[in-house]
């Protein structure tokens, strides 16, 4: 036997041309050999959807923590949900469609949602209501700085936001307002990136600060522009101590692209794949933007409302996707932080999730399915026969019994550069307990070069380190 090398992907990033690239991971990400390993690196199963509880009837448009509480807005409505996954309802939001931006200071919390209306939430008194001051412009988004909720004001007066009161979003002064005037263009978010608020509008950014000034408290930091804006309302959020976002890159044919803040430079981290999934969202505002961290793993992640969500690992610098079975695109919407765990929303109900092992079945009944795809094998155009194809994977891990307890990897192969595919052929992981075990297939033809693609469906721990072919 002669065994050689298959490349594993790295990562997704299938071509337009797929002879020229045929890389796709979908439900796999890449983990690197920090210290050696027994190959370079290992693609690891994404996390199953875990059922946690159910608030509201849905969808779920967004969510903060308050006091180490929980808060969500799902459907029309405002829930305080506990640590067990009990919700409380706490009012009505008028305007019950589309994501809403959400802050917190002192006792309050304030909710901006698609028609510039605005809401607080008191948790001293247990009242949401409406913002009725007639001193308020409206608002397009919300964040909050020592004490302060900003708006974009959007309306006639695009450039401006105005503040509250100190620790009273109920109460507001028409002459306590700014406005983000480097470019005429509207102020799209404001976002909060430590102790400095980013004015995002579509064509740049400016970074303002609490001066202290007692007429006026927050002022723009030395003139400081941010060179690139944003194109997604709702697609920035933080991680790795800086702010991701999707914008335009005019300097790239005025795609969307994704953008990591490095200082006050922009830096471009999506790739052809990347943008080329982003270029067929016709509703830009229907992105959303999370991130989390995990198994010393960070991610910012792109929900997309017509595919799959895309995933930048900050580890690896490399994307992948991820899918539900059965769905037109990933089933969660939102996403935050509480209670030791990563929530997330579901844009179908009320349903909440969290991500369980890559063990457990997604949202509770449905397959998680492992999807990679792997780079052209045979860079030569000599004709080979390859006896024998190994996958080098960790077993063992089958279920006692049920779904899972014989568990098989279906491979389908394409000797025309990707173009077509062979029907399904499986091999037997092994059953409980059988370590070690050859995940093989055998008589697997001639061919002059092959795309390999492998999926994996039973709830089964994934870890995939290498392929051999017995090329003869």
């Amino acid at each position: 036997m002669t065994y050689r090398p298959v490349p594993l992907a790295v990562a997704s990033s299938q071509s337009d041309a797929i002879a020229f690239n045929s890389q796709r991971l979908i439900n796999v990400y890449t983990e690197t050999s920090q210290y050696g390993g027994k190959s370079p690196f290992v693609l690891l199963g994404a996390p199953a959807l875990k059922p946690w509880g159910t608030v509201g009837d849905g969808p779920h448009r967004g969510d903060i923590v308050m006091a180490e509480v929980l808060y969500q807005v799902s459907g029309g409505s405002l829930y305080r949900v506990s640590n067990a996954g009990a919700p409380t309802l706490l009012g009505s939001i008028i305007d019950g469609a589309g994501y809403v931006s959400m802050a917190t200071a002192g006792t309050q919390i304030a909710i901006a949602t698609s028609s510039r209306n605005g809401f607080i939430y008191d948790s001293s008194t247990g009242i949401l209501q409406q913002i009725t001051d007639a001193d308020f412009f409206g608002g397009t988004s919300v964040t909050a700085l020592d004490g302060y909720f900003i708006w974009s004001s959007g309306g006639d007066t695009p450039t401006r936001f105005q503040i509250s009161a100190l620790l009273n979003g109920l109460s507001y002064d028409a002459l306590d307002f700014a406005s983000a005037e480097s470019t005429a263009t509207e102020l799209i978010r404001v976002f909060l990136v430590g102790t400095q608020v980013l004015m995002m509008k579509p064509d740049r950014m400016e970074v303002w600060y609490d001066s202290g000034n007692a007429d006026f408290p927050f002022a723009r930091l030395n003139s400081t522009i941010i060179p690139k804006g944003l194109a997604a309302k709702f697609s920035p959020a933080l991680l790795d101590n800086t702010v991701f976002w999707l914008g335009i890159d005019d300097e790239a044919g005025g795609g969307p692209v994704v953008y990591r803040a490095v200082g006050f430079q922009p830096e471009v981290i999506s790739t052809h794949a990347v943008a080329k999934a982003l270029a067929v969202v016709t509703d830009l505002d229907a992105v959303r933007g999370v991130s989390y961290i995990a198994n010393n793993h960070a991610f910012y992640g792109i929900i997309l409302p017509n595919g799959n969500s895309w995933w930048f690992d900050v580890s690896t610098g490399e994307w992948h996707e991820r899918s539900t079975y059965g769905l037109p695109r990933w089933l969660g919407t939102t996403m935050c932080a509480a209670y030791g765990k990563t929530l997330i929303g579901s844009y179908v109900d009320g349903a909440v999730y969290e991500f369980g092992l890559d063990s457990d079945l997604d949202a509770g009944t449905l397959p998680l399915v492992a999807d990679f795809t792997l780079p052209t094998f045979g860079q030569d155009p000599s004709l080979k026969r390859c006896a024998r194809l190994r996958l080098d994977m960790e077993t063992g891990g089958a279920t006692a019994t049920g779904q899972g307890s014989a568990p098989v990897v279906t491979l389908n192969i394409s000797d025309d550069r990707g173009a077509t595919y062979s029907s399904d052929m499986t091999a037997s992981v092994g059953l409980q307990g059988e370590y070690g075990v050859g995940v093989e297939w055998r008589q697997m033809g001639q061919f002059r070069s092959r795309v390999h693609r492998f999926r994996l469906s039973d709830p089964i721990k994934r870890a995939f380190m290498a392929l051999w072919a017995d090329i003869v």
